[in-house]
């Protein structure tokens, strides 16, 4: 919905691509064995959609610059951590598909409870080798380096040998510059929100996704939105 919203407002062409009838289990196989099985299966499902391709797209950029680099994961809740431990406790809760409760009936409590443990030391290790003591810009190095580059180059292999993938998002100068950027521009993507309101107006009343309302122009009005989605998450809860 709002991705047409954006292409009406720019005159671009907008195809939304359906999965009716599509068979997962048949593409199974070939998302595995063009990702090399890295990433959830459900993120290269562009693959049922390569007949449209073909006849309609070139080339595919992509990147990291709007997600990892401006912000879009450093939420109030990492600045309330003091220590890598509980980042590492965040992260795994965060990135765990598979609720720990339900994946430990699968395997020998002990076996699974020692797996756990040695994950979350091996990502405390990790995250501490950084060489950050600010959690936020902790979690943000980590995100580019680690979880970023799976998703920004594994996810595409499975289109790469429809369209050209052209990645200028992960240019070494444009991730250098961006890890220079003051910490008070990355809190809810405030530097990014203003850029896209200040250079394409037009485009501010699309809804941002992450809060189903209108751009913020402004950090206080960011927080509110961000308040107003966590408050509606909850209140949809079944908990």
């Amino acid at each position: 919905l709002y991705g047409r919203a954006l292409s009406d407002t720019f005159g671009f062409r907008h195809q939304r691509l359906r999965y009716d009838g599509t068979s997962m289990s048949a593409l199974l196989p070939q998302v595995v064995w063009r990702t090399e099985g890295t990433i959830p299966f459900n993120q290269p499902l562009s693959i049922a959609h390569h007949a449209t391709f073909r006849e309609h797209v070139d080339v595919v950029f992509n990147g990291h610059f709007g997600d990892a680099l401006t912000g879009g994961h450093m939420l109030p809740a990492l600045f309330r951590m003091d220590t890598v431990g509980e980042l590492a406790s965040h992260i795994l809760r965060q990135r765990t598909l598979l609720n720990p409760g339900d994946a430990r009936v699968l395997f020998r409590p002990e076996f699974f409870d020692d797996a756990m443990r040695a994950l979350k030391e091996r990502l405390v290790a990790d995250l501490t080798s950084l060489g950050e003591s600010r959690m936020p810009l902790v979690y943000n190095l980590w995100d580019i380096s680690v979880r970023q580059p799976r998703f920004t180059f594994c996810a595409p292999s499975v289109d790469r040998y429809v369209v050209e993938q052209v990645t200028p998002f992960t240019d070494n100068a444009v991730v250098d510059w961006m890890l220079q950027m003051p910490v008070r521009f990355l809190v809810l993507q405030d530097a990014y929100r203003r850029a896209i309101v200040r250079s394409f107006p037009e485009a501010r009343n699309v809804p941002w996704a992450r809060t189903a309302r209108r751009i913020p122009a402004n950090l206080p009005a960011a927080v509110f939105a961000e308040l107003g989605r966590k408050i509606r998450h909850r209140l949809r809860s079944p908990r």
